[in-house]
């Protein structure tokens, strides 16, 4: 089975990684992983909290990440994590200023690196008010995908950047990658509030013709996402973060087609293969067939890296 990783990110100059020797971060991941796995048996039931105990629990879980970035984070952690768990290829999403597209680039670019991961970029509206050239210089060096994060970015949905992002991506025929779900983190969103699904509505409409991707099936409110996507057929589901009972109610109702395994690995550690897992257990459980898993795990994301003429 090929798997691809649908959304994941790296850290340029990991903590520790030149520090720690590689016998010492390999025992520090394997003996990270049952706190690992036991914050990601924790994290479905989080949505079903009172909305001030979800909130305070959040921004606890933020914290509680950090020291799992210790240990898995770099590049070459990733390579480990995809050769662990047998995935062909990983989306590595941009993040400025602290993951730079000029980074992801430099590993696209890498013949040791460049057959296994894809590059999806992103153009802060602060940094950049006029990105139409700059996404345009992008796709000429082979970027397909484009990420737009209003709740990083501290932005609202409705900032002139992001619609002449989306007209140059509709121009090109770029991917976009949206963030979605309101993670209540002001360690990394510097507004929470503007991930929700529901803010994008308007851009469906505008674009029926470009393919957008709801990055996590918004968070604790999958339900929203699947709404969405029923009514609108330019919309793609991603799974990081959802439980195997989520990802099963998303094929019945949007169809195995249009979802896509992610991971958003490295936070919280261990996250590719808890991922597969819950795609697998979808399967071994009978929620959703064998052939609806494939296509989840891999089999939808090469077809559009095809089309996209990445394969």
């Amino acid at each position: 089975m090929n798997i691809i990783d649908f959304h994941a990110h790296t850290i340029p100059n990991a903590p520790l990684e030149g520090v720690l020797p590689k016998p010492v971060r390999t025992m520090a991941r394997f003996w990270s992983r049952p706190a690992s796995r036991a914050f990601h048996d924790l994290q479905p039931w989080l949505r079903f909290l009172p909305t001030i105990g979800r909130v305070t629990l959040e921004e606890a879980a933020a914290l509680l990440s950090t020291p799992f970035l210790l240990v898995e984070a770099s590049i070459r952690d990733l390579e480990i994590s995809m050769d662990r768990n047998g995935i062909e290829k990983t989306l590595l999403i941009a993040s400025p200023p602290k993951l730079p597209n000029e980074f992801l680039m430099s590993l696209l670019e890498d013949k040791s690196f460049s057959s296994r991961v894809i590059v999806a970029i992103n153009l802060p509206a602060h940094l950049f008010p006029e990105p139409k050239d700059e996404i345009k210089k992008f796709w000429e060096r082979g970027v397909r995908f484009l990420k737009i994060h209003p709740a990083m970015d501290g932005a609202k949905v409705d900032d002139p950047s992001y619609l002449k992002q989306l007209d140059a991506a509709n121009e090109l025929g770029m991917t976009v990658i949206l963030h979605t779900g309101c993670m209540h983190s002001h360690l990394f969103y510097k507004n929470p509030n503007a991930g929700s699904a529901s803010l994008y509505e308007d851009w469906y409409k505008r674009y029926p013709k470009l393919t957008f991707f709801l990055a996590h099936m918004n968070m604790d409110h999958p339900e929203v996402a699947m709404d969405l996507a029923e009514r609108y057929p330019n919309l793609c589901l991603e799974t990081s973060w959802q439980p195997a009972e989520t990802i099963a109610e998303a094929v019945r109702r949007v169809g195995a087609d249009r979802i896509f395994m992610g991971s958003d690995w490295p936070f919280l550690g261990n996250n590719q293969k808890i991922s597969i897992g819950r795609v697998k257990e979808a399967m071994n459980s009978q929620m959703i067939s064998e052939d609806e898993g494939k296509k989840i795990l891999g089999e939808n994301a090469r077809a559009l890296l095809q089309k996209q003429g990445l394969l």
